[in-house]
């Protein structure tokens, strides 16, 4: 199983993926998306990104208006 990844069972007897990405991995589908990160915090609150941060907020835009199919700003 991957690291990014956790099998939930549920009192039903079903089961759930719980899924997580890194702040890399978000960086890279920003980057791949022709996005440009315009802020990026530890958290909610806005607080700086540290290591230690165990949250991330990107907030990014279209790098060229009307690029992508990218008209106005969008939150990663």
């Amino acid at each position: 199983m991957p690291a990014d990844r956790v099998e939930l069972v549920l009192d039903g007897g079903g089961t759930s993926s719980f899924w997580w990405a890194t702040k890399n991995a978000w960086l890279g589908l920003i980057d791949v998306a022709g996005l440009a990160l315009d802020a990026l915090s530890g958290g909610s609150d806005g607080e700086p990104s540290a290591p230690e941060s165990r949250e991330c907020v990107c907030v990014a835009r279209c790098k060229v208006a009307g690029s992508s199919g990218c008209y106005s700003e969008a939150i990663a």
